[in-house]
């Protein structure tokens, strides 16, 4: 067996996942986040990179990736990856903990960004005058979390398999205006 891999856990990620759970154990989560940052601090698993806003003439604005982690607290942002299979495997165990088994039903997915929206948002009204459409077509690495974890005797959980389960009927709801 080769060496142990340097790896950043996610510690702060397993506590909200613990807090969910004992503020409302029947729900439903969504979440979005980046699986994969550029350049990252080391190699480690899961490194965050650091970024910090330059105020020098002609800078202002502009953001320079540091080397440490180590900084100032309030000097720099701090971005972390979401390793995502991590976190369903996570999400599952810790929604199921303690329960008697067959009491207790959590699902999750990860569905990447691009075709959660396609499912999921109002394309015309989020496409630009070029044909572009930014919400769909970028963020290639970005994913979708979606999840829900309830009590057998109040379960809505759909045993149809995919993220679609997850979620409520299609509705497109974003990119829709207000009156």
């Amino acid at each position: 067996v080769g060496e142990p891999e340097e790896a950043w856990v996610p510690t702060g990620c397993l506590m909200a996942l613990e807090a969910l759970k004992n503020a409302s154990p029947n729900h439903r989560l969504l979440l979005a986040d980046f699986d994969y940052l550029p350049d990252p601090i080391c190699g480690a698993v899961n490194s965050p990179i650091v970024a910090q806003k330059r105020e020098e003439t002609g800078a202002r604005g502009q953001t320079r990736d540091l080397g440490t982690y180590l900084v100032e607290q309030g000097e720099a942002d701090i971005f972390f990856p979401t390793d995502f299979g991590l976190l369903r495997t996570m999400y599952l165990s810790v929604m199921e903990e303690g329960h008697v088994p067959g009491t207790c039903h959590s699902e999750a997915a990860v569905v990447p960004h691009g075709r959660f929206f396609k499912e999921y948002a109002d394309i015309g009204a989020t496409t630009m005058a070029n044909g572009e459409n930014a919400l769909v077509e970028d963020y290639s690495n970005m994913k979708i979390f979606v999840a829900e974890s309830s009590s057998l005797s109040s379960s809505s959980l759909s045993s149809s398999g995919g993220f679609e389960s997850l979620l409520p009927p299609k509705r497109p709801w974003i990119g829709v205006k207000s009156k």
